[in-house]
């Protein structure tokens, strides 16, 4: 019996007691991000495979020899936890890539060249030093949870989690407070637009979305919210907005706010946002648009720790 799906840390083995003399169990955790499952399942990284047998182990792994890629054989418990804390590392890196851009933020830096030399080093990598709104998802924010809940049961430390998970519950109330502060008054009352309402691109999941978490606190602010993503389209859906069949549509607003990074967005030609967003503002929580070309269109863009983004583009332009 394999198991596959990211458990806590002893689930393996107490399936394994209760099928002893049954069945051998093995824990082979997937890898997988939704949007592209089947070429991650084709290209792993590696192959974890945790066992009590390694006769088992090395018969599982013959399913997948022809992929010849790295394999790691372990014990059921370390599987569980590779998986696990794989999901709160890459996790960890999203908080801090927020908590670098917000830094920026107030010191007029732009944190996507900051990251950019971060990422550069080999030891460090660039992946998943994007800034934004935070993850969201059935991943991440779940394993986080249940190893800071294991720990708690077993009185292990796990401050360096909590503060992963609380930077994140912040980031998407960040996004509000830039557009009532670029705008200098409340949402209350504003018919705001949104891009992107899935918990990223590539996929249809709106669970554990931030970008619905962002549409529900404008709306508890009063705002009235119009949203287009291409592929959540639920005519029964229980959001506080209404949906746009099209992206300009949802742009017939005071403001806009981009939310999920579909490349769509960015093919958008600046021009025609330029008399549907009535502020001309765009505040765009995934850094997906170009700011630049926005800004020489005449509108105020800001991204996440991109305050100065308007600024160079006058500074290019004067070059």
């Amino acid at each position: 019996m394999v198991l596959r799906s990211t458990v806590p840390a002893g689930t393996s083995d107490r399936v394994a007691d209760a099928l002893k003399n049954k069945a051998e169990v093995i824990y082979a955790p997937e890898f997988l991000r939704e949007g592209s499952a089947v070429a991650d399942f084709l290209n792993p990284d590696r192959i974890v495979v945790g066992a009590r047998s390694n006769a088992a182990a090395a018969a599982y792994l013959e399913l997948f020899a022809h992929l010849h890629r790295p394999t790691l054989i372990m014990s059921l418990r370390n599987a569980e936890l590779a998986k696990g804390m794989s999901n709160a590392f890459l996790a960890m890196k999203i908080s801090f890539a927020n908590q670098v851009a917000n830094l920026c933020d107030e010191l007029d830096g732009d944190a996507l060249h900051v990251l950019a030399a971060v990422g550069s080093d080999r030891r460090i990598g660039d992946q998943f030093l994007r800034p934004g709104i935070g993850f969201g998802g059935p991943c991440f924010e779940k394993d986080l949870k249940s190893l800071i809940h294991l720990s708690g049961t077993l009185d292990a430390d796990c401050d360096l989690l909590r503060a992963t998970l609380d930077v994140n519950d912040r980031q998407p109330g960040r996004v509000v407070k830039i557009l009532e502060d670029e705008l200098g008054r409340s949402v209350a009352g504003l018919k705001v637009g949104v891009w992107g309402l899935t918990f990223k691109a590539g996929t249809d999941d709106v669970r554990d979305s931030l970008a619905v978490r962002v549409v529900e606190d404008l709306a508890m602010r009063g705002a009235d919210v119009i949203a287009y993503d291409p592929a959540f389209t639920d005519p029964n859906h229980t959001l506080p907005c209404r949906l746009a069949g099209a992206a300009l549509e949802a742009a017939e607003a005071e403001a806009l706010l981009v939310l999920t990074d579909w490349p769509q967005f960015r093919a958008v030609e600046p021009w025609t946002l330029t008399h549907r967003i009535r502020t001309g503002l765009i505040v765009d929580g995934r850094n997906v648009l170009d700011g630049d070309g926005l800004a020489k269109a005449g509108l105020r863009y800001r991204g996440i720790g991109r305050r100065r983004v308007a600024e160079s583009a006058e500074l290019a332009e004067a070059g």
